[in-house]
């Protein structure tokens, strides 16, 4: 619901999770899934803090840590919440959304990222290639390796000139309800018509 999904309250929870200007929050959610990339997330995780720039990354967790992770100056574990304006909270206080599927169709959380405006990087996996177009709403790894992921966030990260604004008008105009249900109501009507 783009109602609740959306940029709002991105510098009134930057200020409640202690981000400051200058740092690039990234965000993973059940990430203690194997199928979500919990062997990957902590490769990628200590490549990143091991760069030059390693200072600026805050990692931020909803859903659970991979179980090889623990929290620390760079690893946030969000407070569990099944409160929809919490959760939008954090995809729009972040800088980007990190998902390393191994198994997916179409996520809601890309959908949902999206909607706040912010950029994904992910795994190139089922329907998330549909999702995510590389340059305009985020980046796809080229495979499913870490050292992939890790560049398709660095790419995500990279350009100055993200609209946020811009990712969510077409995310709103893919994903909002009026417009699936829409989709769903013209693709029935041509089955019915052919049958």
């Amino acid at each position: 619901d783009p109602r609740i999904f959306n940029g709002d309250a991105r510098e009134r929870t930057r200020t409640e999770l202690g981000l400051e200007p200058h740092t690039q929050a990234i965000l993973f959610a059940g990430a203690n899934q194997a199928r979500k990339g919990a062997d990957i997330i902590p490769i990628v995780i200590a490549r990143l803090l091991n760069s030059p720039e390693s200072e600026r990354y805050r990692f931020l967790f909803l859903g659970g840590l991979p179980p090889t992770l623990a929290v620390g100056k760079h690893v946030v574990e969000l407070a569990r919440s099944t409160n929809e304006e919490r959760v939008a909270s954090y995809y729009a206080a972040s800088d980007l959304y990190a998902l390393p599927s191994l198994e997916d169709n179409l996520p809601n959380t890309i959908s949902e990222s999206l909607n706040c405006g912010t950029p994904v990087a992910a795994f190139p996996t089922g329907g998330i290639v549909e999702m995510v177009q590389e340059g305009l709403n985020g980046a796809l790894s080229t495979d499913h390796k870490a050292s992939s992921f890790q560049d398709a966030i660095l790419r995500a990260l990279a350009p100055l000139s993200w609209s946020r604004s811009a990712i969510a008008h077409a995310a709103r105009e893919t994903y909002a309800p009026s417009v699936v249900a829409t989709a769903y109501q013209v693709a029935f009507q041509k089955l019915l018509a052919a049958s």
